[in-house]
C-alpha cells in the first residue's frame, strides 16, 4: 500500500487482508485461514486479543478452521474449529502474507483463493467472498486526537454488551458521560475538561513511547518468546515480570501508537 491509506503500524512491504466481524447480526462465524498464511489475529472492540491465527496461531501456518462466538454464546459448537469466544460483537480480523519476489501477487492471490469468512449457520452454502483493493485509497483508521474521541468511546459501549468490560472501567466512563443507552451530550463546562484531557492524555501516551524503551524492549521479547505472537504483545507485554500487576505505563506505551478505531468504517 501507499501512503493514502492511514494505518498506525501498517507496512508498505506486507500484504494485509482485513475484516471486521459483526457477531450481532451474524452469530457465530466461520473464518477459514489458507496454509503459510503470515501472522494473523483478531482483535475485540477495546483492542484485546480473541485470538491468533497463521503462523503464530494454533494452525500452526497450516491453515485450518476458526470459529469466533458471540460474548454470552451458549448454544452448539460442532468440532472441527478453533474456537474463540469473543467479548464484543464487532471484531477486528487483521492477515499478513509476504512478497515473492518483491511482488504482492503470491500473497494476494492465496488471500483470495483460501481466505473465506462467513456465518456458521451458512457453512452448507457459504456466500461468495468479495475482496476489495483499498491499497492505495485514502481513508483513516487512527483514532481521533481530539474531542471526537469521546464520541468513538460511546459509539462503542453503546453498541457492544455492558459486560464487555469491567465495572471499574464503565464506572470511569460513566462519571464523565458515556453510559450504554443514552446519549453522550457534554455541558460546555464538561466539554472544557475534555478538550484538556483528550490533549494531556495524548501527549502523555507518546511521551511514555518515546521514553520507555525497556517497555518496547519487553514487548519485543515477549513476542519473540512466545507461540502467540499477538497475545504476548497485546497482554503479556505490560504485565510485570514475576507478576500479575498492570504496568499502565508500558501498557499505553505499547497500545497508543498501535490502535485502530472501534467505530467502522474508518472515517
Amino acid at each position: 500500500m501507499d501512503a493514502n491509506p492511514l494505518f498506525l503500524t501498517g507496512n508498505t512491504d506486507m500484504v494485509y487482508a482485513l475484516a471486521i466481524l459483526d457477531l450481532d447480526r451474524d452469530g457465530p462465524t466461520v473464518i477459514e485461514i489458507p496454509p503459510r498464511c503470515g501472522p494473523g489475529t483478531v482483535d475485540d472492540a477495546w483492542f484485546r486479543f480473541v485470538i491468533d491465527m497463521g503462523g503464530p496461531g494454533p494452525d500452526r501456518g497450516e491453515g485450518g478452521n476458526y470459529l469466533i462466538l458471540p460474548p454470552g454464546y451458549e448454544g452448539p459448537v460442532p468440532d472441527g474449529y478453533f474456537i474463540a469466544q469473543s467479548t464484543s460483537y464487532i471484531n477486528f480480523v487483521a492477515l499478513r502474507g509476504f512478497q515473492v519476489d518483491g511482488s504482492p501477487a503470491a500473497a494476494s492471490q492465496m488471500f483470495r483463493n483460501g481466505v473465506k469468512i462467513y456465518p456458521l449457520d451458512r457453512r452448507d452454502d457459504p456466500p461468495a467472498m468479495e475482496f476489495i483493493n483499498k491499497s492505495t485509497e485514502t481513508f483513516n483508521t487512527i483514532h481521533a486526537n481530539n474531542i471526537e474521541f469521546y464520541d468513538e468511546i460511546h459509539t462503542v459501549i453503546d453498541r457492544e454488551p455492558v459486560e464487555m468490560l469491567d465495572p471499574e472501567t464503565r464506572g470511569l466512563l460513566a462519571a464523565i458521560g458515556i453510559r450504554k443507552g443514552q446519549p453522550f451530550e457534554p455541558d460546555e463546562r464538561l466539554r472544557k475538561i475534555l478538550v484538556d484531557a483528550v490533549a494531556v492524555g495524548n501527549a502523555t501516551a507518546r511521551a511514555l513511547f518515546f521514553s520507555l524503551p525497556r517497555a518496547r524492549t519487553t514487548s519485543t521479547r515477549a513476542a519473540s518468546g512466545s507461540a502467540g505472537s499477538s497475545a504476548a504483545t497485546t497482554s503479556s507485554c505490560w504485565t510485570a515480570v514475576g507478576t500479575s500487576a498492570t504496568s499502565t505505563p508500558a501498557r499505553a506505551s505499547f497500545t497508543w501508537p498501535r490502535s485502530t478505531p472501534p467505530p467502522w468504517p474508518p472515517r
